[in-house]
This record gives structure tokens, sequence and C-alpha cells, in this order.
């Protein structure tokens, strides 16, 4: 998520694989339905959003900001996700297999684009940072490279890096404070 992000609803794993040479790779996405009634005023309000928005200088939440507090993932905190799990080839980074199941997750930390991105540019990882989530990170980095290069020696698609630019802006007034 970005720094001034409002809500975290996603969380990513790495542990090794059943089978030597591969890793399970679990992406999961809090379970927003395991707190909302179908049909409710909540769901109906959700469906017309469908996600939360960040515009410069204010956020329009897809919930109520206290249910997105009470579903948000929080380090330490077993949270209800709906998790994904890929079995990939360590040397290849092709998709063996894959399984979707209704999860207890617990994150130990929450991370940062930025952050990552340092630590993906440099090798160098913020000093709160455990051993264990600088191992975690670099082999979800090394799997995503790998990934990145099967997809696109199979697919071929057209790769456009673009700048990304960051619009900073005071929350209170809407006044933009900079641009990154």
């Amino acid at each position: 998520d970005p720094t001034d992000a409002k809500d975290f609803d996603d969380a990513l794993s790495v542990t090794p694989g059943d089978v030597p040479g591969t890793y399970e790779v679990g992406v999961h996405i809090s379970d927003v339905a395991a707190y909302i009634e179908p049909r409710s005023r909540f769901d109906e309000a959700a469906a017309k959003r469908c996600f939360s928005c960040y515009l410069p200088g204010r956020t329009l939440p897809m919930l109520p900001p206290a249910l997105t507090a009470k579903i948000s993932l929080k380090a330490g905190e077993p949270s209800l996700a709906h998790s994904h799990f890929f079995l990939v080839d360590g040397q290849t980074g092709a998709i063996l297999k894959s399984r979707r199941e209704h999860t207890l997750v617990t994150i130990s930390r929450r991370l940062d684009y930025d952050a990552v991105q340092r630590f993906h540019d440099t090798g160098k990882a913020p000093e709160e940072w455990s051993d264990a989530e600088r191992e975690t990170v670099g082999k979800l980095l090394e799997l995503s490279r790998l990934m990145r290069r099967r997809r696109f020696q199979e697919e071929q698609f057209i790769e456009l890096p673009l700048p990304e630019i960051r619009v900073l802006c005071d929350e209170r007034t809407n006044r933009i404070e900079g641009l990154v």
C-alpha cells in the first residue's frame, strides 16, 4: 500500500513448497463479505462504488471508516481473508498449481510501496524489518522477477516503464503541497 493508505486489505506470503525447488506464494485479501450482510445498505452502497477511491487530498471510501478499520489487515491481529495460493517453480517462475481458501491470517508488518521499492533497488531494508521479513520480501521479489520474465517470454507483452507521479495534499485543506 502507499504510505498514506487508509485501508489495508491485501497481504502476501511465501513458504517452501512440498516439492523441493518450489515455493507457495499466498495472496491474501481481507474478507469483506464476512462483515457485510448480502443486500444490506452497506452491501448496496459498496456495490455502487466497488472500491475505495484515492484523490489528491481526500479519500472516498467504499465502506464506512469504522468498518474499514475493523476489516483492515493489522500487524499481529488475526484477520479473515480470501487467500489464493500458487505453487511456483523456483527456477522457471512457472505456476504449477493453485488453490483458493477462506483463511485466518496474521500479518507480521505493514509494508509500503516506497520501502519495498527501495529494498528492490538497493537491497537495503528498513532497520525495523526483521531478518525473516527481509528474507520473505527478498524471496517474493525474486519469484516475481522469474514469473514476469516467464510471462514476457510466453505472452510477448509490451512493458511500458512509465513514471508514477504522486500528488501530495493537505487532507484538511485539499491544497497541493507538492509532487513526488
